[in-house]
């Protein structure tokens, strides 16, 4: 009996010990439970806090993509316009607001009054169409041009005069001067090369040279080519540009002008092409016309252009200087 005792106190105290065992890693597994459920709720927050700060991410990203393709729509708008506003000249100067006349915001208050002063100002300006403002042109109001930023080094400046009145001599009126212009002078072979491709229907007369005197008082320079860089023959003592600058008509010399024309007259016939020798051109006492379409510059590369001395030249008389005009 008393071992049968003994084995029951023995069962019921291991029963007890089991029961307190099972009961504390019951409350263990609870308590474990209870933690692991707090980090995923912790990491379920953590993971929509994150999800909203990337929808938001998203959505800035989407508002940034949507102004890029505004900003990237604005410069193929603005890569349309033909022209380019360059400023800002000296306000006491000119006070000319392309910004308003052209209604084109952000522009510089102050265009530049040739392509030779944009090219000054910006050096690495390309060639093309651009704006020019200046109170001597045009009334004082923007020009389109075509600027030859190239060629001799750049800051050629072209106006093509179409459908203006054909003439003979610098001195008359013309579409240039009507414009507050002067007839284009080629400068260099470079010059006239790089006109003469762009503009090749524009050369009925070979404008922008004349005689300073008649025929019979020394126009005759059969010997020398017609540039001013060859000095044989004085030949800048009797053939001037219509500003008093550097000119270019042919490389090398042949049988004219043989003296038959007469001063402030165009050059003209013969025939025009870039090769070093391709212009050929004849002298007549009247001049040969210019045609309905011819360029007109600013002049103010390489030569004094419209503003000699910083001074403007005004009227028709300025467009054949020093002393062709009219006898």
């Amino acid at each position: 009996m008393r071992t049968v005792a003994l084995a029951l106190l023995g069962t019921a105290a291991a029963q007890e010990c089991s029961d307190s065992i099972t009961q504390e890693t019951a409350l263990r597994i609870v308590n474990v439970t209870q933690s692991v459920v707090k980090q995923i709720d912790d990491i379920q927050m953590a993971v929509d806090v994150s999800t909203s700060m990337v929808q938001g991410m998203a959505a800035q990203t989407e508002g940034i993509l949507t102004r890029v393709e505004m900003a990237e729509a604005e410069v193929q708008g603005i890569l349309q316009i033909e022209h380019i506003i360059l400023g800002c000249t000296d306000p006491e100067a000119n006070n000319y607001d392309a910004a308003a006349t052209l209604d084109f915001p952000g522009a510089c208050n102050y265009m530049m009054r040739s392509c030779a002063a944009i090219l000054e100002r910006m050096p690495d300006s390309p060639t093309g169409t651009y704006v020019i403002q200046d109170p001597q042109f045009n009334n004082g109001n923007p020009l389109e041009v075509w600027c030859d930023m190239t060629t001799d080094g750049g800051g050629y400046t072209v106006w093509p005069c179409e459908g203006c009145q054909s003439r003979n001599t610098a001195y008359e009126s013309n579409g240039c001067a009507d414009m507050g212009l002067q007839y284009i002078v080629p400068r260099t072979r470079n010059h006239y090369c790089s006109l003469y491709t762009r503009y090749p229907g524009f050369w009925a007369a070979m404008i922008g040279v004349v005689g300073r005197h008649d025929g019979h008082h020394g126009n005759n320079f059969t010997p020398w080519a017609m540039r001013s860089d060859h000095r044989d023959g004085n030949i800048i003592d009797h053939w001037v540009a219509v500003d008093g600058g550097e000119w270019y008509l042919r490389q090398d010399s042949f049988g004219e002008p043989n003296g038959d024309n007469n001063r402030g007259r165009w050059l003209g016939g013969g025939g025009r092409g870039c090769g070093p020798n391709d212009n050929s051109f004849n002298d007549l006492s009247n001049g040969y016309a210019s045609g309905t379409n011819y360029l007109c510059s600013t002049n103010d590369k390489l030569g004094p252009g419209l503003w000699d001395d910083g001074e403007p030249c005004v009227g028709y008389g300025c467009n054949c200087r020093p002393d062709c005009t009219n006898p």
